[in-house]
């Protein structure tokens, strides 16, 4: 018996954008640590905005594949951790 079908997709750009300034669409905001030193740890505050209907999609799909959300940047990533509807589908991976 075969498993599920796998769907890769791309978070950057794609289903959600990361910046360093405030914008309007603004729906999750979170500090990462920038640079670190002897002397001070350095953070800097990225805001995130999410596809329209992206958790919707992301939970019809994952019904039907074993979808796995490729990122080529850390902060997309740390993002994705903050997204706790999309942590609990069942046939998602890192």
């Amino acid at each position: 018996m075969l498993g599920r079908p796998t769907l890769v997709l791309d978070l950057d750009e794609t289903l959600l954008h990361c910046c360093h300034k405030p914008f309007e669409n603004c729906q999750v905001s979170f500090e990462l640590l920038s640079s670190q030193n002897d002397d001070a740890k350095e953070y800097q505050t990225v805001y995130t905005a999410f596809r329209p209907f992206l958790l919707e999609f992301l939970q019809e799909v994952s019904s039907q594949f074993e979808v796995i959300l490729f990122t080529a940047s850390e902060v997309s990533l740390l993002t994705a951790n903050h997204l706790e509807t999309i942590r609990r589908l069942r046939y998602l991976n890192f």
